[in-house]
This record gives C-alpha cells, sequence and structure tokens, in this order.
C-alpha cells in the first residue's frame, strides 16, 4: 500500500527513488464474458444549432436508455456523448459526465467533453512525422507540436448518423479529406454505438484510407460518477484500477521519452483500486496526464476485449469499467482546469490551441462567463473534479520504433473495441422508480449527500 505522506520527485517514484523488487500484487482483475445482449431501440430529436454554418442545419441528438435507469444521449456534432444519467445505490440519478448545454460550446471550447479525438488522440512531437522517405508536416496547436488532431480535430465536425433499425445501432460516418490538419490520404470513419440491458454501452471504430496515415481515434469521457458538477471533494472518495504493470514516461514537456516504467513502488501503481487523490500535487504536472500500458497476456474476452479500468465513487456506488483492444489507456485528472482558489482566472482546455488558422473564435467575456469553465446546468468545474479516461494507442508512436505502430496501411481497416460497463455496488434498490416509503426516502438522503443530485432532478 503507498504512503501517502511521502513525497515523490518527477514521474511519481517514491522518495528515495531506489528500484525495488518487482511487487507481486494479488489480482482482482474482474473477469466477464461479454453476451453482447439485443441492443435497445435509439430515440432521435434536435438538440441544437450551430450556427458556425449559413445552412442553420440541426444537430441531431439521440437517446440511449434501459429497465436499469441509465440514459446515455450521443450527439452528431464530434460523434459526442452528452449525458450519462444513471441511479446510485438509492436510486437517486445524477448524469454522470462533464458538458456543455449548447453546441455552440462544444465548438468553441477545447476541452473535448465527451468527443471522439481524431485521425490521433494524444500528442505527436513537433508536428511531423517520418513514413518511409517522406516526411509529414501536421498542424500545430499545442507549443511547436500536434496535440488530440489538431485544431480541427473529429471533435468539430458534423458526422453523418442515422439508426439502423434492425440492430437498434447508431451509425456515424465522417470522411477526412487528404490533407486535413496534414494527415495524408481520404480517411473514411465509422462508429457504431449500442446499448444493452446489461448496461454495457459498446463502441466500435473502423477507418480505412487510401494512403498510409497514423490512426488512433478514441473518445475522451471526463467522468465525475458523484454527479457532473459535484467537484474536486468528490473526486477525492473515488477508487481508481488500471490493469497495468507499465506506464508510460514524459518528459517536462509532457512528450513520451520511449521508456517505459514498471508502476510497482510508484503512485501509478493502481493494479487494485485505490484513493488516488493525495498523489495529485506530487506527481510533476500537478496530477495523472498519462497513458498506461494495458496487460494483454490473459483475461481476454471471447471478443477480444481485455479488462483496462474501473473507476469507483463508494459513497454512491457508482462505477464505470473500461474494456477495450487498445493498448493503452489515458488517465487523465482534470489538472489544468481552473482552481477554486482563482475565480479570475482564464478558463484553460486540457492543451491551449496557439495556432490561428481557421480554429475557433474565443467566445466573449459574457458569453464564456470568464472566472470559470461553467457545464451544463451552470455547473463550474475545477481542477481535479473529473477523470478522463481514454482508450487508446501510444502517444507519439509515429515517432517511436518501440511502440506499437499507429500507422494504418492503404486499404486496410483500423478496428477498436471499447465497451463501457456501468454498475451499482452495494445497490438497495433494483430500480430507479421503485417505490420506497417516505420514511426510507429521508433517511437515504441524510446518509448520503444528495444536494447536487437533487438540484439537477429539479432541474
Amino acid at each position: 500500500m503507498l504512503d501517502p505522506l511521502k513525497e515523490v520527485f518527477e514521474e511519481g517514484l517514491l522518495e528515495g527513488g531506489e528500484e525495488e523488487e518487482i511487487e507481486e500484487v494479488e489480482e482482482k482483475i474482474p473477469t466477464k464474458r461479454f453476451g453482447y445482449s439485443k441492443a435497445l431501440p435509439i430515440y432521435q430529436d434536435e438538440f441544437d444549432v450551430l450556427n458556425l454554418y449559413s445552412s442553420k442545419e440541426p444537430i441531431k441528438k439521440y437517446k440511449f436508455s434501459n429497465k436499469s435507469g441509465l440514459l446515455i444521449e450521443v450527439m452528431n456534432f464530434g460523434a459526442t456523448i452528452l449525458t450519462v444519467r444513471m441511479p446510485d445505490k438509492f436510486g437517486n440519478t445524477a448524469d454522470v459526465l462533464l458538458g456543455f448545454a449548447t453546441v455552440q460550446e462544444y465548438y468553441e471550447q477545447n476541452c473535448k467533453f465527451g468527443a471522439m479525438i481524431g485521425r490521433t488522440s494524444n500528442i505527436i512531437e513537433d508536428a511531423n512525422f517520418q513514413h518511409g522517405n517522406e516526411l509529414h508536416f501536421l498542424r500545430k496547436n499545442s507549443d511547436a507540436h500536434h496535440r488530440d488532431g489538431g485544431v480541427m480535430s473529429f471533435d468539430k465536425v458534423i458526422w453523418k448518423s442515422y439508426v439502423e433499425k434492425a440492430t437498434n445501432t447508431l451509425i456515424m460516418t465522417y470522411l477526412s479529406e487528404n490533407q486535413e490538419e496534414g494527415y495524408p490520404g481520404n480517411l473514411l470513419t465509422r462508429i457504431s454505438m449500442k446499448l444493452s440491458d446489461e448496461n454495457e454501452f459498446i463502441i466500435t471504430i473502423n477507418a480505412v484510407c487510401d494512403e498510409s496515415t497514423p490512426v488512433d481515434i478514441a473518445p475522451r469521457l471526463f467522468f465525475n460518477l458523484a454527479g457532473h458538477g459535484a467537484g474536486e471533494e468528490k473526486i477525492k472518495d473515488h477508487k481508481m484500477q488500471i490493469n497495468a504493470d507499465m506506464y508510460i514516461m514524459q518528459d517536462s514537456r509532457g512528450i513520451p521519452t520511449g521508456r517505459l516504467k514498471h508502476v510497482n513502488q510508484t503512485y501509478f501503481d493502481l493494479r487494485t483500486p485505490r484513493p488516488f487523490h493525495f498523489a495529485l500535487d506530487r506527481i510533476r504536472g500537478g496530477g495523472y496526464k498519462h497513458t498506461f500500458c494495458l496487460n494483454k497476456s490473459h483475461r481476454y474476452d471471447a471478443q477480444g476485449v481485455v479488462f483496462a479500468g474501473r473507476l469507483e465513487e463508494p459513497e454512491s456506488g457508482r462505477y464505470v469499467e473500461i474494456w477495450t483492444d487498445a493498448p493503452g489507456l489515458y488517465f487523465y485528472t482534470a489538472n489544468n482546469f481552473p482552481k477554486p482558489e482563482c475565480p479570475e482566472e482564464e478558463v484553460q482546455a486540457e492543451e491551449p490551441i496557439m495556432s490561428t488558422i481557421s480554429q475557433p473564435k474565443p467566445m466573449s467575456k459574457s458569453e464564456s462567463r470568464i472566472g470559470g469553465l461553467f457545464g451544463k446546468h451552470d455547473k463550474q468545474y475545477f481542477r481535479h473534479g473529473a477523470v478522463a479516461l481514454s482508450p487508446q494507442g501510444y502517444p507519439n508512436s509515429v515517432n517511436m520504433p518501440t511502440f506499437p505502430s499507429s500507422i494504418i496501411q492503404p486499404h486496410k481497416a483500423f478496428q477498436r473495441k471499447i465497451i463501457y460497463q456501468f454498475g451499482v455496488s452495494s445497490k438497495i434498490m433494483a430500480h430507479p422508480k421503485a417505490i420506497k416509503s417516505k420514511e426510507n426516502v429521508e433517511r437515504s438522503r441524510k446518509s448520503l449527500d444528495h444536494s447536487q443530485i437533487v438540484e439537477e432532478e429539479k432541474e
């Protein structure tokens, strides 16, 4: 067990820095056989209109729900997941996913809330890579580097979308044309999403290109399982588990060094569920912003996915597990969000956009409500108030020959499968709409702080 009183330096080594013998960790990794039960019907609505386009094309919103009370909403702008509303162990529901109220905010802000990142996720050093004899230059949007697909990433475009009624599957497609953000080739991406009554939200990503090109498409979901506006105090109650013996070391710029480090005797050892809040200010950069190398040698299910990680909030009982065939899991603790003690500081995205060419215009002071980062229901989001979990490849892999390659060959498909398994531990009620006596309601609400949940239900 890590000692929370010990200090760390740079990449999170415990004090002393001496190499320790590799610790044998008792395996507590979940096992699961995904039955992929029949997907449930999807309902379509209009979400908003993006004023950027003269056509005033309405943005489509799709709703998934099941008998457990789980509600997920997705829009076709950015293939963005808008809402994950789920019950706690007392049957009280809350939206646990950070996001905005309007599509204009999703376009103008660069937080990537719930969005699909592409063509590549994470960072490419110096915004260039060499493949064969050709050097390719990408658009810079993070100092001298290229991050999360560039200025106009997949989260800033409208995807073609429809519901495949025979399978109850949402299908979204986008054609990224040759040299978009500097990437070679015409890349056609197809994403499918469906929800089962077993609380499995299943995302399948397929992409094919007519030239060799790097591809690493991944969703970026920010969770606070106590409620999206519950803040950093509630994150302290969360526990995290990541199925990884190794993580990718990085320099002071956040660029991978190419070296993999064993998690043993560091604050990166999350192989068993444990609180992580005490390590946030002890890790260089003010928290986790790292990719973990998922253990792939065992525990595959029949469909080829492996357990990646589990986030749990014990007070509410809510948890989300991630199962994927991606090689890594990006774990980010909202280090760049505004600090609570600095209400006047300007809102920062995960990485500020540096390029000025065709980038989204910054919002005016009245629009952005300078003094904080405001999301749904005017909730203010603060530093360390959420956790992003993103199954993806290794960052900067196009410049790291020792990393798994992210280059796909012409007409050879990129494929990725991601499953978010939502649930409740120590569940008291079988269904959020189950009948409870008034006395039980009062007793439940006194035992937990439900002020956030109640407020959202009123709205």
